[in-house]
């Protein structure tokens, strides 16, 4: 696990000039814009470097030689998760930083305090993407993965369209008797949120595992 850990490490790190430039574009967001799109697009970019090194490692033949080290089939997939989730945090927590930083200086420590919170959002949200594509990725290889992905999300969007579409044409007799998400505590929401986001990443892990037991290199 360890060895894997450093070998994705020095794949991200041979990519310094491309860092900067992303350190840049997160700066120009948080003038030009504001400290949550930074924050966003920096968490999102460390989860997307993470799962960029499936791809190095499946260019010329690389899956049959690191198969031929002593590393498990099991390991290999567990590690990809567990270098996403570490690559996400350290870029969101380098975001944070960087916009504590920018709000102490224009409107003082108190107002960063109070959106720390709200910022914490994006954790879950991109490590559950992330999470989603891993096994997707290794399923399908890189080309037929971008093509399942787009019809995964399609799916989703059509999904959601479709059931707002149909409650919101329900008799308003009927459309009384759903839940008001305005009654519900927000505390309970967010607990029902992450778990549901432990599941989904502990399903797709599960998945990742089995994907790579079964693989032919």
């Amino acid at each position: 696990m360890k060895g894997l850990l450093i070998k994705d490490y020095h794949l991200i790190t041979q990519k310094k000039s491309a860092m900067i430039y992303y350190i840049f574009i997160a700066i120009l967001f948080s003038f030009a814009i504001n400290g949550f799109m930074a924050t966003a697009y920096l968490t999102m970019l460390g989860g997307f470097l993470s799962f960029n090194t499936l791809a190095y490692d499946e260019a010329e033949n690389g899956y049959p030689f690191l198969m031929s080290l002593p590393v498990t089939a099991k390991t290999y997939a567990i590690e990809k998760h567990l270098f996403s989730a570490l690559l996400l945090g350290l870029f969101w927590i380098c975001s944070v930083t960087l916009q504590g930083i920018f709000t102490a200086v224009r409107q003082g420590p108190g107002q960063f305090l109070s959106e720390t919170a709200s910022y914490s959002i994006y954790i879950p949200i991109f490590y559950t993407l992330i999470s989603i594509m891993i096994p997707i990725e290794l399923k399908f290889g890189l080309e037929k993965s971008r093509i399942v992905l787009l019809v995964f999300t399609g799916g989703l969007m059509a999904i959601f369209f479709i059931g707002a579409s149909i409650i919101g044409s329900l008799p308003s007799d009927l459309s009384d008797l759903l839940p008001n998400l305005s009654d519900i505590p927000s505390s309970l929401i967010v607990a029902a949120l992450l778990l549901l986001d432990v599941i989904i990443i502990a399903v797709c892990i599960a998945c990742s595992i089995h994907i790579m037991e079964h693989k032919e290199y």
